[in-house]
């Protein structure tokens, strides 16, 4: 997981960098650490906003590792928190809404979510897995 973890922050770095041609900066603001890249508008600094997420994911796989009992549940949580991140995060970037005010990456992450949904519960709680009737 950290491998993971690490590799998106640093991808996450080159976003920072590259500025508005990236089209992952965030939506302007007026919090003391707007950052303007090049357009005199201080916006959200939302590739760092994720590297400090991905750095608290990597925090809770390392305390969780010895804990999760199920194969690739340590994956499994990532995938749930990485997904939730992304999902709430992308509504601060400009990529254009296709449905119900989500865009594209939005839309993967909720039929992600849906995807892991029955595994959350066992994963960050670890509650038994339910008995199929």
């Amino acid at each position: 997981m950290l491998p993971l973890c690490l590799g998106i922050a640093i991808g996450r770095v080159g976003c920072f960098l590259t500025g508005l041609a990236d089209h992952t900066y965030g939506s302007p603001t007026s919090l003391p650490w707007g950052v303007d890249f090049g357009d005199g508008i201080p916006r959200h600094p939302v590739p760092l906003y994720e590297i400090a997420v991905l750095a608290l994911i990597a925090l809770w796989a390392l305390r969780r590792r010895t804990e999760i009992a199920a194969r690739g549940d340590l994956f499994k949580g990532f995938m749930i928190a990485y997904l939730s991140w992304r999902l709430l995060i992308d509504f601060m970037k400009p990529d254009p809404a296709l449905v119900l005010g989500l865009s594209a990456i939005q839309i993967a992450c909720l039929a992600g979510l849906v995807y892991y949904a029955r595994d959350a519960r066992r994963v960050f709680f670890g509650a038994p897995e339910p008995v199929a009737a």
